[in-house]
């Protein structure tokens, strides 16, 4: 099970989490930093190689490949998302 870091929305998978983070998006307000931008996308990826946790999180929810396919930032930046977002059985996530 995965929480959303916005909204503590919970979905079954990390694909299902992935789909609903877009809600987050699409008004063109970043939910990390609450800056108003043109292009979410290419603000998220800029601010999370300043090495924001927050915006590392949220890029790897809006990276869209399979993870054969991907560079190593963009994994590295999946796999926190997904460690960040697992709620364990305890009912916690884990980091």
């Amino acid at each position: 099970m995965f929480r959303c870091p916005f909204c503590y929305k919970t979905t079954a998978t990390f694909y299902g989490l992935v789909i609903h983070v877009e809600t987050h998006i699409k008004y063109g307000r970043c939910p990390v930093c609450d800056e108003e931008v043109r292009n979410i996308k290419h603000h998220v990826r800029a601010k999370a190689r300043q090495g924001g946790r927050g915006h590392k999180v949220l890029y790897g929810l809006l990276v869209r490949a399979r993870s054969y396919c991907i560079g190593d930032f963009k994994k590295e930046c999946r796999d926190l998302a997904y460690k960040a977002c697992e709620v364990r059985s305890d009912g916690y996530t884990s980091s």
